[in-house]
């Protein structure tokens, strides 16, 4: 399963989600630090609760961008 650009690919159908939650190993990949805290929190538990081994994988450095953002007006 995996969401795209478009937010309609991301919807999460009845379909979806009631094989997620029969799952028993999930990978969940993120590309952002915290971001399994901040919006994944909810569907972990539930799937650890329901037996599942659950693994977490961010591809980020998680460092900031090195090139210098553009800036406007006067400086």
């Amino acid at each position: 399963m995996c969401c795209n650009a478009s937010p309609d690919s991301c919807m999460l159908t009845t379909e979806i989600v009631s094989s997620l939650m029969l799952a028993r190993k999930v990978l969940l990949v993120t590309a952002h630090p915290d971001d399994e805290c901040m919006f994944f929190t909810p569907t972990i538990t539930t799937l650890q609760r329901r037996g599942a081994e659950v693994h977490l994988l961010c591809l980020s450095t998680g460092e900031l961008p090195r090139r210098r953002l553009p800036t406007y007006g006067p400086q």
